[in-house]
């Protein structure tokens, strides 16, 4: 295996350390194809598991839902249909992000599992079409490549139950909504990019989630219009509670193989995995960048499995919203998130979910736990007594802000985040400062 060597400067704490890296190079095709197999299982354990009147109907359900956080498609259309939606939604980006010429990154992984994860609980082709068709035209717009803003439009799609309720509301015809669902979908993809970039100032990289930070936002604005006119959706909690043992054993498979492959084309070894432990996880650290592709795969690998063990361990069911979660912790452990950085915020909101006067079911408990780990990056610079404390603050937080935007914004747990970090991390490096760790 072909290598070369990378060094990289790190700060943490008071510390500043150079390590030398051998970064193993991949082709982009070979890391497209290894992309490739999370779809294509889905796709093939989909058909299989469902008849074609089934896989129909399953299709037609998902193309009428309203997509209102949390729609889970496991429930309204079936296990079958539902990964067969998510293989499709990732085929249609990595094939887009290929044919762009962009060589997979940490970001680019991250956003991919995000669309795949999404596409089990409120995303599909029909309603997450129109946000690119507004990145095309921004780019027109200002003279720039659209693979400079591809990423932003696939996570932009948080924003896909505003095109769901546009059409699925009955009070006009349904070439109305139509019409209403592009020009409202085309406006979010085209005022993206500019928002997004903005708002990362406010949290200064210590949510993983930025996408979600701003959505949120537009979310909320959104859902005062649309309530305003009165088309104020219906609030649904749709669930599926029967087995999921299926969707368990593919998810296990799968992180077992992302190990195993990274193993092989780490030249047979685990060789420099530890490092990536010292890495506070801040916006932008790029595994792939910093540590090679092989050692980011072994690192999904890792942490898809210790968010398994976190669902079976918490008693829950391995449906549409807790895969999606899970797909959020592998994607960007390819993007700032690792055990040492995690796991502390997990524990925080478990804790905080001992405190609860209110019971929660225990799928928006694990869904929460798992998506809290957008603030490792907290964690990973500040410790783990303060990873745990903003865990717990995640929790409450939550628990409250879909009230805000409606369920209209699909990334809540992103939105959270975001706003916890603008609010905590000021106060934490003012204690820093104060107390000479800088």
């Amino acid at each position: 295996m072909e290598t070369i060597k990378k060094s990289e400067t790190i700060k943490k704490s008071e510390f500043k350390f150079v390590l030398e890296t051998k970064v193993p190079k991949v082709k982009t095709v070979d890391m497209y194809k290894v992309l490739l197999i999370l779809p294509t299982i889905f796709l093939i354990v989909g058909i299989i598991i469902s008849s074609p009147q089934g896989f129909i109907n399953g299709f037609k359900q998902i193309r009428l839902a309203s997509n209102i956080l949390i729609t889970d498609y496991f429930e309204i259309a079936g296990i079958g249909p539902a990964l067969i939606n998510s293989a499709i939604l990732m085929y249609a980006n990595i094939l887009l992000l290929y044919k762009l010429e962009l060589k997979p990154n940490g970001i680019i992984i991250g956003a991919l599992f995000l669309v795949g994860g999404f596409a089990l609980m409120g995303k599909n082709i029909y309603n997450t079409g129109p946000f690119y068709l507004g990145g095309l035209l921004y780019c027109k717009y200002h003279n720039k490549q659209y693979k400079t803003v591809v990423i932003i439009n696939m996570l932009s799609t948080a924003l896909s139950p505003l095109c769901s309720t546009l059409t699925s509301i009955e009070v006009y015809p349904y070439y109305v909504g139509l019409i209403l669902m592009i020009v409202a979908g085309t406006a979010v993809g085209f005022i993206m990019p500019t928002i997004s970039s903005h708002v990362m100032t406010a949290h200064s990289g210590y949510s993983l989630y930025n996408m979600g930070f701003a959505c949120g936002f537009v979310g909320i604005i959104v859902y005062a219009v649309i309530s305003g006119v009165g088309l104020k959706p219906e609030a649904l909690s749709i669930i599926y509670t029967d087995s999921t043992l299926l969707p368990m054993i593919i998810m296990i498979v799968y992180c077992l193989a992302l190990i195993i492959i990274g193993y092989k084309l780490n030249n047979r070894s685990f060789e420099g995995f530890r490092d990536i432990f010292n890495y506070s996880g801040r916006v932008m650290t790029d595994f792939v960048q910093q540590v090679g592709f092989p050692l980011t795969i072994i690192n999904m690998g890792v942490l898809g499995l210790m968010s398994i063990l976190v669902v079976i361990v918490m008693g829950g069911q391995f449906n549409g919203p807790v895969l999606a979660a899970i797909f959020s912790v592998i994607g960007f452990s390819a993007f700032g998130k690792h055990l040492k950085n995690s796991f502390p915020i997990m524990i925080g909101v478990t804790l905080a979910s001992l405190l609860l006067k209110e019971p929660v079911s225990s799928t928006t408990l694990i869904m929460t736990a798992l998506f809290s780990t957008g603030l490792a990056p907290i964690a990973g610079e500040f410790g783990t007594w303060r990873g745990i404390s903003v865990g717990m603050l995640h929790m409450f937080l939550v628990l409250n802000l879909g009230s805000l935007h409606g369920g209209m914004m699909l990334y809540n747990n992103g939105f959270a985040a975001g706003i916890i970090a603008m609010l905590l991390v000021p106060m934490m490096e003012a204690f820093k400062r104060e107390k000479g760790l800088d």
